[in-house]
This record gives C-alpha cells, structure tokens and sequence, in this order.
C-alpha cells in the first residue's frame, strides 16, 4: 500500500461531508492493474498522482459507480491530460477505511471535453 496524499474536502462537493477520511492510497492490485491496463501510463505518469490530488482541474462525480470520483488534471510538462479514479471510503463498506485510486491513465483532449460535458461537475479550477 502506497500512501499518496489527502483530498481537500472543499473539492469534494457533496463527497466533503460523506466521506470518513481524506487520505488516498493506491494498493499493489490496483498498481498491478493500471500497470497491465494501461501500459507505460503509471511509470510516465503515476509521479503526477500525488498533485493530481491536491490540486486537480476538475472533479467529477462517477455516475457509473456509487462513491466514485473522477480527477482530472492537464500535465503542462507533459502535455498530457491524466484521468484518476478513486474510490471513497463512506464508512459504508467497513472493509474500505481509506479512499483507493482506482486506475489512472492518460486520456485525449477529446476524452476530456467529453468528460466534462457529460459528468456531475463538482470542482473546477479552469
């Protein structure tokens, strides 16, 4: 398990007041995951994990998935847009006490419009 830094509740929306913990790991099956799924993205981009959480572009609500959120951030040095997914610790699955990033990956621009057109807005710093 990775620790990778804290949410800040104010980004959160709705999420501020729900969940029982700001801080954010990613585990090794999750690390193994976007490793295979997403090839390459971690090591070029995972460095980037850390700052996408403290100070994302957007954050969008996953309406696919209960107590999900979107992170999304566009790397200047990389030129390169980074989608982050985590899952929330609510304290409704008592196994789940920290909030977990799901995958990551690099998304297109077109990806990321799309993202943002079709998602519960809940932060935005653009």
């Amino acid at each position: 398990m990775r620790y990778i830094g804290k949410l800040d509740k104010n980004k959160l929306g709705e999420y501020g007041q729900k969940i029982v913990t700001f801080d954010v790991i990613l585990t090794e099956e999750r690390l193994k995951h976007i490793q295979e799924r997403h090839p390459g993205d971690y090591e070029k981009y995972g460095i980037y994990m850390e700052e996408i959480v403290s100070n994302p572009n957007y954050v969008l609500e996953d309406n696919k998935n209960t107590d999900t959120i979107i992170m999304l951030k566009r790397i200047q040095q990389e030129g390169k847009n980074i989608q982050l997914v985590i899952k929330l610790s609510t304290g409704v699955d008592k196994k789940r006490n920290k909030n977990s990033v799901l995958t990551l990956w690099r998304v297109r621009n077109s990806t990321y419009k799309q993202l943002i057109k079709h998602k519960k807005i809940l932060y935005k710093d653009e």
